[in-house]
């Protein structure tokens, strides 16, 4: 997974995966305890279909660490999405730090 020009867009190779992806957060403090939800969509019809969602902890010097396993990278094929990320603290929302951006899968070469 590599960030493009905009720090905000993901691009990845189809089929990648463990590859980590650092989310640095800034103007607030996270804790390691801290959960932050990332959702893939695509547009069908005019609506937001949820490819993939999926939660991260363990944060560290306020960066997130985003990768996927083998089998959430095959749920993504090659195709442009939309992606958003959450911060959840104590099971409550605190607030949406990325809101949909592109997240591209591309052909491998």
């Amino acid at each position: 997974m590599i960030r493009e020009e905009n720090k905000l867009n993901i691009a990845m190779a189809e089929g990648d995966y463990g590859i980590y992806l650092p989310v640095v957060v800034e103007g607030a403090e996270i804790d390691s305890a801290d959960a932050f939800i990332l959702t893939i969509a695509q547009t069908v019809q005019n609506e937001l279909d949820v490819i993939l969602s999926k939660t991260f902890s363990g944060a560290a010097n306020n960066t997130i660490y985003i990768f996927f396993t083998e089998s959430e990278s095959n749920t993504l094929p090659i195709g442009q999405y939309r992606y958003s990320l959450d911060w959840v603290r104590n099971g409550s929302f605190v607030c949406n730090l990325i809101e949909d951006k592109v997240f591209s899968v591309r052909n491998k070469v």
